[in-house]
């Protein structure tokens, strides 16, 4: 087995900031371009009308950390995925 990929963190900060992954704009959502585990670290406060994190790569683990669960192609108020993802 490889490497373990270090989770990286997904906080309201974070996503004002911008550059979770490259390619992220600052504000919402979050954009995640690169394959890996990122963890959503506290609650986020998205403008309504827009979406939380977008997942954009393939084997992502996004960890809603007890907020909910979404499924790859589906949406919900905290996540977007398109491709292969993997999150709960």
């Amino acid at each position: 087995a490889g490497p373990a990929l270090a989770q990286i963190a997904i906080d309201h900060s974070a996503a004002l900031a911008g550059g979770v992954t490259p390619g992220d704009s600052a504000g919402y959502p979050v954009t995640i371009t690169q394959p890996g585990h990122y963890v959503l670290t506290s609650n986020l406060t998205v403008p309504l009308g827009m979406g939380g994190i977008v997942v954009d790569a393939p084997n992502v683990t996004l960890d809603l950390n007890g907020s909910g669960s979404a499924r790859p192609g589906s949406s919900c108020a905290t996540a977007r995925c398109t491709g292969s993802a993997a999150m709960g």
